[in-house]
Order: C-alpha cells, then sequence, then structure tokens
C-alpha cells in the first residue's frame, strides 16, 4: 500500500508523526502497532482503519502459503535474534551497529532495507550474504540461519545465548564462549548455571 501511494518509509514517517525507531520497530515485527497508530497509516492512506486490519490478514495469508514453513522458521529466528539476542559482548542487536557490520560486507542494509528483508524473507534466502553478516554479527554458528534442519546448531546457538545472558545478568564480564575451547551445548548450559549460582552463593553472604 505504501508503494501504491508513492510514499517512502520517511514520508509516511513524518505523515504518520512517528519517530524512526518506533515505526521500524513495528515495521520489522518487535512490536504491534496500536489502534491510534493504525488510524494515522489508515489517514496517510485516504482509507478507512478497518481497510488495513483487512489488507494486513489477505497479506498474512498470503505470506503464509508463499513462504511455506522454512521461510516463517527463518523469519522468527531472525526476529528472535533481533528481539532477545545476545551478542558476545554482551549488548543487544542495534541498528547503527548492524548497518556498519552489513556494510563491511559491501552490502546497504539500514533500518528500510531491514524492515523491507523481514516482510519477506524470501528475499533473505535467495541472498546468502545477508546470512553470513547476521550470524557473525551475533557471532553464532552459520548453520542456524543457513541450513535450518541443523539441530547442532539450533542446540549451539539456544546455549550460548544463555551462556552469554548468564554472563550479563550476573554482571560478569562479556567472554567469548570459544575461549572455553571445544565445547558442547549441555557443558555450555552446565557453565552458564555454575555462573548463576556461583553469583546467587555470593549474594547470599
Amino acid at each position: 500500500m505504501r508503494d501504491e501511494h508513492g510514499l517512502s518509509h520517511k514520508e509516511l514517517i513524518a505523515a504518520t508523526d512517528m519517530s524512526q525507531a518506533y515505526y521500524f520497530n513495528r515495521m520489522a515485527g518487535h512490536k504491534a502497532f496500536g489502534l491510534t497508530d493504525i488510524e494515522r497509516l489508515a489517514g496517510a492512506f485516504e482509507t478507512h482503519w478497518f481497510a488495513l486490519f483487512r489488507l494486513a490478514a489477505d497479506l498474512a495469508e498470503q505470506a503464509d502459503h508463499a513462504l511455506g514453513s522454512e521461510g516463517s522458521e527463518l523469519s522468527n529466528r531472525i526476529n528472535d535474534l533481533i528481539t532477545a539476542g545476545l551478542r558476545e559482548d554482551g549488548s543487544s542487536f542495534a541498528w547503527e551497529s548492524f548497518a556498519d557490520a552489513a556494510s563491511e560486507a559491501g552490502l546497504r542494509v539500514g533500518p528500510e532495507e531491514l524492515a523491507d528483508l523481514l516482510a519477506r524473507p524470501g528475499s533473505i534466502q535467495s541472498d546468502r550474504r545477508i546470512l553470513e553478516v547476521m550470524t557473525a554479527y551475533w557471532e553464532i554458528p552459520p548453520p542456524y540461519l543457513s541450513d535450518l534442519e541443523n539441530l547442532e546448531a539450533v542446540e549451539m546457538t539456544s546455549a550460548i545465548m544463555d551462556f552469554r545472558r548468564a554472563m550479563k545478568d550476573t554482571g560478569a564480564r562479556p567472554m567469548a564462549s570459544r575461549v572455553l575451547g571445544e565445547i558442547s551445548p549441555t557443558a555450555l548450559r552446565a557453565v552458564a548455571r555454575t555462573i548463576r549460582s556461583a553469583h546467587s552463593g555470593t549474594g547470599e553472604h
């Protein structure tokens, strides 16, 4: 609908009086648009807000058929990383740092481009460079995004995130899990539990 009305993301943001961060967080699926937002969007598109709900429902149904389970799974994993993933230094996702990482790989993927990509996971699958940038950005096993049937990558990524959360939650200085050498997901989770237990024990004295 935005393209049909000849509006850029920047123009739509101005027309709806939203901040850039607020708009793109919702376009990327991090949070939902509120009713007031929908009414503002409807005003920008010169239509009734109910028409936007109908359009969203139709597009969601079409996307489910077009993407299939693999496209949906990839989109879910990327959204999980963006909303809850921690980088090796304990930091969360940030538009600026991700754009810099993409730029170093010769790709231009800023907030606007990323919002479009997340709305069309198939376009991400067609360009493996984007997946490589994402896994390098979060420093997780590449197959987590490039090979969705690789259960080992899923387990290791989950364990890595658990380890990083333990470090962050306890106030420990960030440490790369690879410093521990070759380690299994089960062992890495055990390290995370030990860190939490040690922190709780210290706090009791």
